[in-house]
């Protein structure tokens, strides 16, 4: 994990110990790409600028980093096999390879990009500050469709691969879209608060059915059917909720803001 002083960390979570700590720019503002042993991360520097780097975790050793963004960037990564993708502040999105860190395309968008991409059958699907989410080609960036949705959007996309849907957080609710076309399937508004629309839903399946969970309504966790978005369960905390859940076997996951660092809850049948 890294933090806003520009330090990287790699932890033992079972012994609760530091491995090692190394100082790697100004500033962390996204999550590092973690695939094998390798680790990808995007670290921020002065001017603005910032840079994507490798390193082998096995033998502690950086293995290439990246020429200069042309500004910070808070998107984390996401991959396929070959390359990585994601945005920065200055409306770039690109695809860095893997094994050189050199870029293979890049596209400007109408604004910053904050999101994580989701990627699918050679599909990106990425949220923009212009109000839209994209679906890009991973071969060369081309933009088959985009899908609007509020300003300033900071939610990533979840996909129900099997059926090709995709679930977007902004600022007035939750949008479910065909990932095919980018025509929308359902809404449902909310009140989502400053932070809960930062928030990003997740998909989810117990049983042989399949589920939406997300922050919501500025101080509440929702879980709707993942067909029409009916409201199932909905699960209210003190204080404002803008990360994405997590899932560790029957409970979800959640870090808030102020008072508990980490919640464990279950979400009743």
């Amino acid at each position: 994990l890294g933090e806003y002083s520009g330090r990287l960390y790699f932890l033992n979570l079972f012994k609760k110990k530091i491995i090692w700590m190394g100082q790697f720019g100004n500033s962390f503002g996204a999550t590092p790409w973690l695939e094998d042993h390798y680790l990808y991360y995007n670290v921020e520097t002065s001017h603005p600028n910032g840079y994507i780097g490798k390193i082998d975790l096995l033998k502690t050793k950086l293995v290439w980093t990246s020429s200069p963004l042309g500004n910070h960037s808070h998107s984390s990564p996401a991959a396929d096999k070959e390359n990585l993708y994601l945005g920065d502040n200055n409306n770039k999105f690109q695809a860095i390879s893997k094994s050189s860190g050199t870029t293979v395309w890049s596209i400007r968008l109408g604004g910053p990009i904050k999101s994580t991409p989701a990627i699918d059958e050679g599909h990106i699907y990425i949220s923009s500050w212009d109000g839209y989410v994209y679906c890009l080609s991973t071969n060369d960036g081309s933009i088959k469709w985009k899908y609007q949705v509020s300003k300033l959007n900071q939610s990533s996309v979840a996909l129900d691969k099997e059926l090709k849907h995709g679930f977007i957080n902004d600022s007035t609710g939750i949008h479910k879209f065909d990932l095919k076309t980018g025509k929308q399937l359902a809404f449902v508004p909310m009140k989502m608060g400053s932070e809960s629309k930062k928030a990003s839903p997740i998909v989810l399946q117990f049983k042989n059915k399949k589920y939406v969970a997300t922050a919501c309504n500025k101080q509440d966790v929702c879980i709707f059917d993942s067909i029409k978005l009916n409201l199932l369960r909905k699960h209210s905390f003190n204080e404002g909720l803008s990360s994405q859940l997590g899932v560790n076997e029957n409970y979800l996951m959640l870090a808030l803001n102020k008072n508990n660092p980490l919640i464990f809850f279950e979400s009743k049948k």
